[in-house]
């Protein structure tokens, strides 16, 4: 997962600083956006679905069998690390 975020950050601040030259570069008098979290990034998501939660698990009505077969598709996988780090499963 830290690679992730790392990767996602690098490539935030690299857009960022070309902005910075160019824009110096071509005497552009306008300001640079600022990095911040995407509203679409789904750590942002799953943590606000888990505080609408009281950060409690969820309990859904799933059958036994089909949330077996999901388990074992997310085994191992960035997704079941944010799930479990939000308490959602």
């Amino acid at each position: 997962m830290k690679v992730i975020d790392s990767y996602d950050e690098r490539v935030k601040f690299v857009s960022r600083t070309a902005m910075e030259a160019v824009y110096a570069l071509c005497g552009v008098e306008k300001g640079i956006p600022e990095v911040y979290a995407s509203r679409y990034d789904m750590r942002y998501l799953m943590n606000a679905v888990s505080a609408l939660n009281d950060y409690e698990k969820p309990h859904l009505p799933i059958p036994k069998l089909a949330a077996h077969n999901l388990e074992n598709k997310i085994k191992d996988t960035d997704i079941e690390i944010l799930l479990k780090e939000n308490n959602l499963i």
